[in-house]
Formats: structure tokens, sequence, C-alpha cells
């Protein structure tokens, strides 16, 4: 089994549990972008749990600052200054714990299953809306 899915969104790292009030809570934007995957993956292949070994590719495609592009007529135009891929504010690991726990139940059983995987970070290109790109595999 090899099944990927797109969500069009802007990709957020996983946050980390916060304490308020004497509890333990998830923030609310964690709690959504985890809703829009996992109802993305049902809408497309229902709760299709594997059961054995699986690797999980996560891209995410983030926007590019405005900084990045020239001035006027330039400005679909990257400056040469502009950097290729994203290292600023959103460790990958983030974003692949956000999609592993999306995907908890409905496309494999234990997140222990994941066995191998890579999260990958890029800017989209001009025009094209921020996203993940998330693909599950069976190794089995």
């Amino acid at each position: 089994m090899n099944r990927s899915i797109v969500v069009i969104e802007q990709p957020i790292p996983n946050a980390r549990h916060r304490t308020g009030k004497g509890h333990e809570y998830t923030p609310t934007a964690t709690l959504e972008a985890r809703h829009r995957i996992r109802m993305t993956w049902t809408e497309q292949y229902g709760f299709a749990q594997e059961s054995g070994a699986v690797e999980l590719d996560v891209q995410v495609f983030l926007p590019r600052p405005r900084q990045h592009y020239g001035t006027g007529r330039n400005e679909n135009r990257l400056k040469p200054s502009a950097p290729a891929r994203p290292t600023g504010r959103g460790d990958w690991d983030n974003f692949g714990k956000l999609a592993s726990d999306a995907l908890l139940r409905v496309a494999f059983n234990d997140d222990g299953q994941i066995v191998d995987g890579r999260v990958q970070k890029w800017y989209a290109d001009f025009g094209e809306p921020p996203r993940w790109l998330i693909r599950v595999s069976s190794l089995s």
C-alpha cells in the first residue's frame, strides 16, 4: 500500500501541551490541523489502517516571505539572495509529529509502526498554496 494526501492549508508544527487553570491542554491550532489531516485521509481512504510496519513521508510547503521577491516588475521573481529552503521557525520533527498524531488509528494503528520516514520543509512556488503532502507506505 502506498497512499498519499494533499492538505491545502498553512502547515504548522505540533505545539507542546500547555498548562492553564490547573490542567493541561493541546492548543486549538494543533487540534484543528490534526483534524483537517485526519478528515482529508478518511475522505479519500476511509479508515484504512495498516497493521504492519509503515514508512511516513511528510513534506510541508510553506509560503515565502514577501521580502524574498523583488519589487515593481520583478514582484514575481525571487531575489538572488532568497534562500532555497526554509530554515526558520517550525522544527521539522514537529511537523512530522503532528502528521503522525493526526493519522493515528486512521492510517495505522500505532505510531510505533512507523519504522522509517522523512520530513522535508519547502517553500511553495509563487502562486501555489501552502500545503501538506503526506504519504504512508506499507513495508510489510
